[in-house]
């Protein structure tokens, strides 16, 4: 025992003996690879097997990232053999790459990795996705867009894209999500880059683009630790100080980072701010302070991942500290990796020089070189490192990336004011517009550049006269824009004002303040829209119309021209509160545009159909049918309409073209009878609850007295199929052989589509409606939505457009009125299907009041596949696994179909000249869930 006691004292006196800095670097770190980057046994070994062979130096060099151009030798030797030497003679870590283009980046990366002798960990800042950094690659909105836009689930999509075009190009390790809180809205160098001022909007959508980045492999990092939005200043320019206590830090900034960490992110980037709250020393920014690094982060938070310094060449830095002493301090604050030092080889041997002299434990080294090899054996480096460019470009820009970018824009848009319902803008007659574009570059290359808003709002709007000022444009510039608005009817006002390293702040320039003030003043109509900073609408109260685009990337241009245009719904909520307006979190005006767009002007890049096509030209040529029109819609706009085949077998028959008119045939009931009885419904004049011989007394016998319309109409009354068939001397006639129909099983026990049924309910509704049923379809619904070529027997102009017209009349009465079937074409069938995913409403026609087409799109019970009027896609089995089964529509024998998804907000309508006079359904009904799931799978993410 007494022993025991004696060599405890020895401990502890030798404890005390030990540099204060050593001992808490060992305290603070243990010689496991972090669980964040969990490994096998004979991946440990693969970690300290290389970690084994390495010297000090070249363990040093690889906690050094240094900068790039992605650029090939050609294009830029001195950034080539730069980096080059890097690489093969100081042995360091890692590249960040900057500016480029994704082949020039993509041959460097190769070249680099083939002269490294460890495998290099590629970094980049792809806050926004590739398109920030690369000139051909996916850009998307910014953060406070995002947060706008109120889709979690599109940023997670946009972290995965992010990751996948990452990786496809050899990128491993992306600097971003930004966690800062935009509390100062003077911020100069966070503002739009920020999700919000709120730490529970940021913690939402970066957790979410944190699960994105992870699912696509791709090393994550949260940043600014401990939080860079309480401040008005730029740390590229000079030290910020964050003036926040610890208990506000704890309830805002480091809460966001807590539940980063608690998402797994795998780096953190700590920036370079002073922090008093939680360190004491003045000057002593975050970067270099052991306190906030090993304690807060560490300790406190309790993060096990990489912790990344901020750019190194940064003035905060560099103006106060010689680099040898800031390599060194970063080391002993606790950071894994340097990130673009000044000078690379200074602070490989300013920190080995430290180490050599018992300033920093060799240990310390060892412990973040082991974290940094555990990641590159987590990335899969250790196998492979070079980049397939032949396999390149089917990883980049898909046609699904660009939508996702365009999604995410369009419902980012928000509209904080149109007192004068300028939206959406629709100028009368010859009425003038001018668009004078006001921007804060001084670039004058880029000020000439035609920008995209301009592009496109001049394709839209055509005669409109463009002008630009920017911050080199003279007094002159702004009379000669003054001049263009005094003669103009109406204003379009685009404003950049952007978030840019090294600018120092964010507000509009004075003379630009003066120019907006004086176009206010000409009393006209003004669209004010705001391509970056959206608070400086707190310095224009007589703004009429105000939008907020945040922030000038091409698919936000795009998005605004279409919001301003009103093509697309606009839906964008402020993410921040303004302060010293009205405009809080939340606002924004809603305009829905209650339209489908149609073909023109949709990219053929968004989506891809090429298999959809492959599919039916092979249907075809095999003569499974003739010929056939498939419409696909997605959201609000038509995304695909073609034509396949010819009209018939015959040799000389018509080609098949888009707007041709087609038989539905048995498809006629439910795209007819379900929809008037719907309208009865809504408006009380019928109540399905009621028995069937309330109406039709003589219908009560044989077992059908307890049949309710409800029965009928989701296929449970026990009626048969079809109707014996004859000929029938009129209707009164053929009601009554209904009657005499006994049920085929008990009704409520079973389901099974009835013709009969479908006929008792048509007139029903004609009873209560007092008019034939075709007459109430035309007049409150084709009319209501421009179904203009929807009609029950055509009249003779149209025989020549219909695919597959019948050469006689109805043999009975089954159809609606006195006609057979309903003739209609591909587009007005889209129009209905539009009508029935946008809760009833076809421009300003409410046709069927709001929730009811989803209270009658749902299955009646679990079992049932029935809704009232509609097949449903229980489980998956109807109409394709990749519809949810919440889908409803309805298939023909003939070979067509009308199907809607609202939860993918997509329908499909596939119209077809096929006869099966043989009665054999086996090649159809297996074909049409393989074209609906490719026509799911080309509107899809993943």
């Amino acid at each position: 025992m007494r022993k025991k006691l004696i060599f405890t004292a020895a401990l502890i006196a030798l404890l005390f003996l030990l540099p204060v800095n050593i001992f808490m670097d060992m305290v603070r770190y243990d010689s496991h690879a972090p669980a964040l980057f969990s490994l096998t046994e004979e991946d440990k070994s693969w970690v300290e097997n290389l970690l084994e062979r390495m010297d000090l130096k070249t363990r040093v060099a690889q906690m050094i990232v240094p900068y790039a151009y992605g650029r090939t030798e050609e294009d830029d030797e001195e950034n080539y053999e730069r980096v080059i030497k890097l690489v093969r003679d100081l042995k360091v870590g890692g590249i960040m790459f900057l500016q480029g283009d994704t082949y020039g980046q993509v041959a460097l990366t190769n070249e680099l990795q083939r002269q490294a002798e460890i495998p290099l960990l590629i970094s980049a800042d792809f806050e926004r996705g590739p398109g920030m950094r690369l000139e051909d690659a996916i850009e998307f909105p910014y953060n406070m867009g995002i947060a706008a836009a109120g889709d979690p689930r599109l940023c997670y999509l946009m972290g995965k894209v992010t990751a996948i075009e990452a990786r496809a190009m050899g990128v491993h390790h992306n600097y971003a999500p930004l966690l800062d809180i935009n509390h100062d809205y003077r911020n100069p160098i966070i503002n739009i880059r920020s999700f919000s001022d709120d730490a529970d909007i940021i913690s939402l959508y970066s957790e979410a683009l944190i699960k994105g980045l992870h699912e696509g492999n791709l090393l994550s990092t949260a940043k600014h630790f401990p939080g860079h939005g309480a401040t008005d200043l730029d740390s590229h320019q000079e030290l910020p100080i964050i003036n926040l206590s610890a208990e506000e830090l704890w309830k805002s900034d480091l809460a966001v980072f807590r539940n980063a960490v608690n998402s797994g992110i795998k780096s953190v980037m700590v920036g370079h701010l002073e922090v008093p709250a939680f360190e004491k020393k003045e000057g002593l920014p975050a970067t270099l302070s052991s306190g906030i690094i090993g304690d807060l982060l560490r300790k406190q938070l309790n993060f096990n991942g990489l912790v990344v310094t901020d750019a190194m060449n940064m003035h905060a830095i560099t103006d106060n500290f010689e680099e040898a002493e800031a390599a060194v301090m970063s080391v002993k604050s606790g950071h894994d990796i340097i990130l673009f030092p000044p000078d690379e080889e200074v602070y490989i041997n300013a920190i080995c020089e430290a180490v050599e002299k018992g300033e920093i434990d060799e240990k310390r080294i060892d412990q973040s070189v082991r974290k940094i090899l555990s990641a590159k054996k987590w990335l899969g480096l250790d196998k492979a490192t070079a980049v397939d460019t032949n396999a390149l470009h089917k990883a980049l820009g898909k046609p699904e990336h660009e939508r996702l970018a365009r999604e995410l824009a369009e419902k980012s848009i928000t509209i904080l004011k149109d007192s004068s319902s300028l939206i959406p803008f629709n100028p009368a007659g010859n009425k003038s517009v001018a668009c004078i574009t006001v921007s804060d570059t001084r670039n004058w290359r880029y000020a000439k550049k035609k920008w995209e808003f301009e592009k496109k709002f001049s394709k839209e709007y055509r005669g409109t006269n463009f002008y630009k000022l920017t911050k080199r444009s003279r007094k002159a510039h702004y009379k000669k824009a003054l001049k263009l608005a005094r003669k103009s009817d109406y204003i379009i006002l685009p404003v950049y004002i952007g978030v840019r390293s090294f600018q120092g702040h964010i507000n509009i320039d004075e003379k630009h303040l003066e120019f907006i003030h004086d176009i206010f003043k000409l009393n006209k109509p003004v669209i004010m829209i705001s391509f970056g900073n959206p608070y400086i609408i707190k310095h224009f109260p007589e703004a009429g119309t105000y939008i907020a685009a945040y922030g000038a990337t091409d698919v936000s241009q795009s998005a605004a021209v279409e919001a301003v245009k009103g093509l697309n719904p606009v839906a964008g909520k402020l993410p921040v509160d303004i302060p010293g307006t009205m405009f809080f979190k939340n606002s924004g005006l809603q305009n829905n545009p209650s339209f489908l767009r149609s073909l023109k002007g949709i990219s053929d890049s968004v989506y891809d159909f090429a298999s959809v096509e492959f599919l039916l030209n092979e249907k075809v040529m095999k003569k499974e049918f003739p010929g056939a029109v498939l419409l696909v819609g997605h959201k609000n706009r038509i995304v695909y309409h073609g034509a396949f085949g010819n009209f018939s077998y015959v040799s000389n028959s018509r080609k098949m073209f888009r707007d041709a008119i087609f038989d539905l045939a048995d498809m006629t009931r439910p795209l007819s009878t379900a929809l008037i009885t719907m309208m009865a419904g809504q408006d009380g004049t019928l109540d399905l609850n009621k028995k069937v011989s309330e109406y039709f007394p003589d219908f009560g016998y044989r077992g059908k007295m307890n049949i309710t319309l409800n029965n009928l109409l989701v296929n449970n009354s026990g009626l048969p199929a079809q109707l014996p068939y004859r000929k029938y001397d009129d209707e009164i006639e053929m009601v009554e052989q209904i009657s005499e129909l006994a049920p085929v099983f008990e009704p409520g026990s079973s389901y099974l589509y009835s013709d009969p049924g479908y006929i008792i309910l048509q007139k029903t509704v004609e009873k209560l409606a007092g008019c034939p049923a075709d007459a109430l379809l035309h007049r409150e619904l084709f009319s209501k939505t421009g179904m203009s070529n929807t009609m029950f027997t055509p009249v003779s102009k149209f025989f020549n457009t219909c695919a597959n017209r019948r050469k006689k009349g109805n043999a009975g009465f089954q159809g609606i009125s006195r006609n057979s079937v309903l003739y209609t074409t591909s587009s007005d069938l889209a129009k209905l299907a539009y009508l029935l995913m946008n809760d009833g409403k076809w421009k300003e026609n409410q046709v069927f009041k709001p929730g009811m087409v989803e209270e009658w799109a749902g299955r009646e019970s679990a079992d049932n596949p029935y809704a009232k009027g509609w097949k449903t896609n229980l489980l998956h089995s109807v109409i394709g696994k990749n519809f949810s089964e919440n889908a409803f529509g309805i298939n023909g024998k003939s070979g067509s179909s009308f199907w809607i998804d609202p939860e993918n907000e997509l329908f499909v309508i596939f119209l077809t000249s096929r006869v099966t006079p043989d009665g054999a359904e086996n090649e159809i009904e297996t074909f049409r869930p393989k074209l609906h799931n490719l026509c799911a799978d080309a509107v899809s993410y993943f």
